[in-house]
């Protein structure tokens, strides 16, 4: 690699018919970017090769435009992946939770406790049906519902 000392501001650009990169003087090139087009300022590659801006965006900003906007997107979808992957997780410890929670109370019904009150019954089907009339396992769909909890001594 070889260093040039160069006088004033430079631009380095590339050719684009032999893709030589060269250094054009920061008034020229300020110049042909603001009259861009066939009829604007024309630049010179050191080979010889004329060539000037084009007018609109550039292939290689649009390029960049639409690597940033990809960027973005991956980084958009990986943040909506880490949140989704959350939420599983999330979901699956409250699965394991209410299962654990319905073990607990099954073992307690089958032990005989009275899922209301807390006592002890030896006939614990008599006892619900006599002192909690309104506990009821089922909803209308079918579903499990919690009991609703009352202070009733028998």
């Amino acid at each position: 690699m070889s260093l040039v000392q160069l006088d004033g501001e430079h631009v380095v650009e590339t050719c684009p018919e032999c893709k030589t990169q060269h250094t054009l003087p920061i008034e020229l090139y300020r110049t042909a970017r603001a009259q861009r087009g066939s009829k604007g300022v024309q630049v010179h590659c050191p080979h010889g090769h004329t060539w000037h801006y084009v007018e609109g965006e550039s292939e290689s900003d649009r390029l960049r435009r639409e690597n940033q906007r990809l960027k973005q997107r991956e980084a958009h979808l990986n943040d909506c992946l880490a949140y989704q992957e959350h939420e599983t997780e999330k979901a699956k410890n409250q699965a394991r939770a209410f299962k654990g929670h319905n073990t607990r109370l099954k073992n307690r019904a089958a032990n005989g406790v009275c899922p209301c009150c807390n006592r002890t019954f030896s006939n614990l089907a008599q006892h619900m049906k006599t002192k909690h009339p309104d506990f009821s396992t089922k909803d209308e769909n079918n579903a499990s519902r919690k009991p609703e909890k009352k202070h009733v001594h028998a």
